[in-house]
């Protein structure tokens, strides 16, 4: 994996912001109350039984997910398989993911916030994993693999080979981003690192 100095570094800060009024707000549901998110807490862990229990089927895997400042929802990126395999021409799928107004509810991005902000694209294959880079942050590539049996994002993060977990976004302003982190653990072993990147 190719290295990249501080200097060659690029990120579309302002694709941060491509939110609707910096707020998740779903449109799917309108129920509000705590017997609804107790129903739908209980439904997707009975799913998620259910669907390891079927062969060729695999339950979504967490990446990692981006984090802002603006608010606790999350950008999740999940791996994508096939019958066990990764599907290297669409390797990731990525959703909101609301710990605000309805906890744990999921909505697909719209096709803005894909294409400017918080989508990927796929820059090469291999056998078995494929090498992305995120739209809003492009001059960093990481390689969607597996560790053992687990799905992993690796990436450079101080110059060392890591798991990415969260790419966190602080803001210090209505436009304007303070810096951004990318927090993993070494494939080598040890406690997590964090690298961080001003405008």
């Amino acid at each position: 994996m190719q290295r990249y100095s501080r200097k060659s570094e690029h990120t579309s800060f302002a694709a941060f912001f491509l939110t609707k009024n910096h707020l998740f707000r779903p449109k799917v549901v309108t129920l509000q109350n705590k017997t609804y998110i107790f129903i739908m807490k209980f439904l997707t862990i009975f799913v998620a039984f259910f669907l390891s229990l079927v062969p060729g089927t695999s339950w979504a895997q967490r990446l990692f997910h981006i984090a802002r400042s603006l608010n606790k929802n999350i950008v999740c990126y999940d791996v994508n398989t096939v019958n066990g395999k990764l599907d290297t021409k669409n390797p990731i799928h990525v959703y909101w993911h609301n710990n605000e107004d309805k906890p744990g509810v999921e909505e697909e991005l719209n096709a803005l916030q894909r294409r400017l902000a918080y989508g990927y694209k796929v820059r090469s294959t291999g056998q078995n994993e494929a090498h992305v880079s995120l739209t809003a942050y492009n001059k960093r590539q990481m390689r969607i693999c597996q560790q053992g049996k687990t799905w992993i994002a690796v990436i450079k993060i101080n110059g060392q080979d890591c798991r990415l977990k969260e790419l966190y976004v602080k803001t210090k302003g209505p436009m304007s981003v303070e810096y951004v982190e990318l927090r993993g653990t070494p494939l080598a072993g040890g406690k997590q690192i964090t690298e961080r990147i001003k405008p």
